[in-house]
């Protein structure tokens, strides 16, 4: 995947958690609002924990591969 995109669906997803942490002083417990609002929470750390691990995993399989003599590493398309 490329990296831009991976920037791209974090900042988002940053910018969407950071206003709905504001929209929490604005509600009222209890309201209808409020529940939407803590289900959006919800699923936005679990974007941001799926998007996190899924880089992680892309960048232990494509940016370090092993040298010819196998005792360090090289760095690519970084």
């Amino acid at each position: 995947m490329n990296d831009a995109l991976i920037k791209y669906h974090l900042t988002a997803a940053f910018a969407l958690l950071i206003l709905t942490i504001i929209a929490f002083f604005h509600l009222k417990p209890g309201s209808p609002s409020f529940i939407v609002n803590i289900i959006a929470l919800i699923l936005l750390l679990t974007f941001i924990l799926v998007v996190v691990l899924f880089s992680r995993r892309v960048m232990k399989t494509t940016r370090l591969l092993p040298t010819d003599n196998n005792t360090s590493y090289n760095l690519i398309n970084w």
